[in-house]
């Protein structure tokens, strides 16, 4: 799914706002989103859904992934009953070193997901992005995402983050708390 483009903005906590990630217009008329100073989400020649001089999407189905009553829409037209969300812009966050900033920004894309599922909540599921920068903080929010927001998994990207792979032996505490809270990751 792609996330508001003011999501960080409006859900990263104040300590962590003035950092916030930022979704830029580039001189072509695409979209680039900035985390940490660096270019992510898409290059410029990438971006799916251009935007015109006005502002305003030049394809209009790009709302579609930011505005949950047009996703349901879609949804019903394409006959389909229900759908879990994973991220896009929050394939990122692994790439931030800082601990902490890490866990508030996944906080705040996973508030933000449980209150765009809330137009639906039987049909639109979320899957919750942890911070695997450090273990326990990944431990509490998946334990938040499953038990307080209703998530029906957890999302680990595969590549390597602080030098540890997905295998490495110190995830199996997240792992076996992954699988007690009866979720996939």
């Amino acid at each position: 799914m792609r996330e508001a483009d003011d999501l960080f903005e409006k859900y990263l906590e104040p300590p962590y706002r003035a950092r916030a990630p930022k979704v830029e217009k580039v001189a072509n008329g695409q979209m680039l989103f900035r985390l940490e100073g660096e270019r992510h989400h898409r290059r410029p020649d990438e971006t799916p859904f251009p935007i015109k001089d006005d502002g305003s999407p030049a394809n209009e189905n790009r709302h579609l992934a930011t505005n949950p009553k047009q996703r349901l829409v879609a949804m019903d037209r394409d006959r389909i009953e229900r759908g879990l969300l994973f991220p896009s812009a929050g394939l990122y966050l692994p790439s931030v070193q800082e601990e902490a900033y890490a866990a508030a920004l996944c906080r705040a894309y996973n508030n933000w997901l449980y209150d765009y599922c809330g137009e639906d909540r039987n049909r639109l599921m979320g899957v919750g992005v942890i911070p695997v920068q450090d273990v326990k903080l990944a431990i509490d929010e998946a334990k938040r995402a499953v038990n307080e927001l209703g998530f029906k998994g957890i999302f680990v990207r595969p590549n390597p983050v602080k030098g540890r792979n997905i295998d490495d032996a110190y995830y199996d505490p997240l792992y076996k708390t992954v699988v007690d809270l009866g979720v996939r990751s």
